[in-house]
């Protein structure tokens, strides 16, 4: 039998395809295979999924079984929210699917299973009457309404981030050992549960919620890890955890745990987007206004270039040296041997201090959580429309330390409007106008300015195979030489070489 899955279409009109379909068929216990149907093009996209009968047939179903698998399926397939990812390789077709709807056919194919491997396993496996949560069962029935709570373990390295896209409560500040009141929402904006989290470390949070809901939580903190249940963002996924530990009960908090209903100003968390309540007046739209001054600027060498003849050009609103005779002489140099140029006119900044990762997650399109020091990445700042204000390289220079490169034409723009975030003063998101960053643990420097002192940087870019030659010519000690030989593409580290302390960064394609 060969299903079409075309019929269901998500919201932006993507229509449902065989691969996701057939993987989240999976997740339900039901295993089927994407195939293609008549009508398809090409077998790396292909729009139905495939089913047989021996296996079910083996395990003694008849026709009122396959009744029923078929009644699952279809709530199932209803369930999900197909969309699509564009790669520079072509589309990717994607599909969530509602967490209650996938958890009710898990239980139901399992009840299915046991009735079929033994009709007396049947009514143990059955859901748990009067609940509140008719398909889940709970951890221990007896704890049920006497106050005792369950703790949750969330482990990995990005447990901090994930932690803070979950809820609404303002978590980032938290250091070993504080705890906190948080609420968890339900995809649509409903309080699923209130807890009690702990940081135990940077990789490790504990959450303590009443026993009667632990495993709807527990549950749900895995399906937001595995990224195949739909929140209210279908695009958006919470980054990876290593695990979601059921650590036992512990005793009632001696606080109160009560769920906060809002208003939330956080700017994303699970269930941000169905929370539509007004927490405050809407904030203006970044609006930048360019200085009427038209002079040339001049960077930090300017006077150098001057006194040794360069011939000065303008190039975006600077004054800039031009030392080669053509584009010929310059590419043969920067092939053969290395050129430098002053590129002292681009942005340089750093962002420090506990908060500094969320707050450049909330500015940047990359997870910028999941550089290990020492490592960079390529990325962009959008505005609230979704369009592009400028691209730029973020490097990861210490555990809270990061350095940000930015396109000399739009600094001054881009450094207005990244502290307009900062300091909360313009939208974030036009549907919701009142969100605001509200963190104070990030301090934000541009290096370029005499306020920055003996960090204050000027950038340099030595280009061509004799780039390392060049730059090792200064001298220095072998340790540092030595980061400078092993620095990978895309690499940064701080040394000393000739009495300068530098922060070199292996970026470009010839050197």
């Amino acid at each position: 039998l060969l299903l079409d899955c075309k019929t269901i279409v998500g919201p932006d009109g993507t229509p449902l395809m065989g691969d996701p379909a057939a993987r989240i068929l999976d997740i339900a216990g039901i295993v089927a295979n994407r195939n293609t149907i008549p009508g398809d093009t090409t077998a790396a996209y292909p729009s139905g999924v495939r089913l047989g009968t021996p296996w079910l047939t083996q395990r003694g179903f008849t026709e009122s079984e396959m009744r029923r698998i078929a009644q699952i399926m279809a709530r199932l397939l209803r369930g999900m929210h197909p969309y699509k990812l564009t790669h520079r390789t072509g589309d990717e077709y994607c599909a969530r699917v509602d967490f209650d709807v996938l958890e009710a056919a898990k239980l139901d194919i399992a009840a299915l299973a046991a009735q079929a491997a033994t009709p007396e396993c049947f009514l143990s496996c059955q859901r748990a009457p009067d609940s509140g949560y008719p398909h889940f069962y709970y951890i221990n029935d007896a704890l049920r309404g006497n106050g005792v709570y369950e703790r949750l373990e969330l482990a990995g390295a990005q447990a901090g981030v994930f932690v803070d896209w979950l809820t609404p409560a303002h978590v980032t500040d938290m250091a070993d050992g504080d705890t906190r009141s948080i609420t968890l929402l339900e995809a649509d904006g409903r309080v699923m549960a209130a807890g009690l989290l702990t940081r135990v470390s940077a990789t490790v949070y504990w959450l303590d919620v009443r026993a009667d809901v632990a495993q709807r939580v527990m549950t749900w903190l895995r399906a937001l890890v595995d990224g195949y249940v739909a929140t209210d963002d279908v695009y958006g996924r919470l980054p990876f955890l290593d695990a979601v530990r059921d650590l036992g009960e512990v005793p009632a908090p001696s606080v109160e745990v009560a769920p906060d209903t809002g208003p939330f100003t956080k700017p994303y968390f699970i269930g941000a987007w169905s929370y539509k309540s007004p927490a405050g007046d809407p904030l203006p739209p970044f609006v930048w206004q360019a200085p009427e001054d038209s002079a040339l600027r001049k960077t930090r060498l300017h006077a150098v270039h001057r006194a040794m003849g360069a011939r000065m050009v303008p190039f975006g609103g600077w004054d800039m040296p031009v030392w080669y005779v053509g584009n010929l002489e310059e590419h043969r140099t920067v092939r053969e041997a290395a050129g430098l140029f002053d590129v002292s006119h681009m942005g340089c900044w750093d962002a420090r201090g506990p908060e500094a990762v969320h707050f450049l997650n909330l500015v940047l399109v990359n997870d910028v959580q999941e550089l290990e020091v020492g490592q960079s990445q390529y990325t962009a700042f959008l505005d609230v429309e979704g369009a592009p204000l400028d691209d730029l390289l973020v490097y990861r220079l210490g555990v809270e330390h990061y350095l940000l490169v930015v396109n000399a034409s739009n600094n001054d723009k881009d450094w207005a409007w990244i502290n307009a975030i900062l300091n909360g003063t313009v939208q974030i998101d036009p549907q919701r106008p009142w969100v605001k960053w509200t963190g104070a643990g990030v301090t934000l420097r541009d290096l370029r300015a005499e306020s920055a002192e003996a960090d204050m940087r000027a950038e340099l870019a030595l280009q061509g195979p004799r780039s390392q030659d060049i730059l090792l010519a200064l001298g220095g000690d072998a340790q540092d030489t030595g980061r400078v030989k092993r620095l990978l593409w895309g690499g940064i580290a701080r040394v000393t070489l000739g009495d300068f302390d530098l922060i070199v960064s292996r970026t470009g394609y010839t050197g």
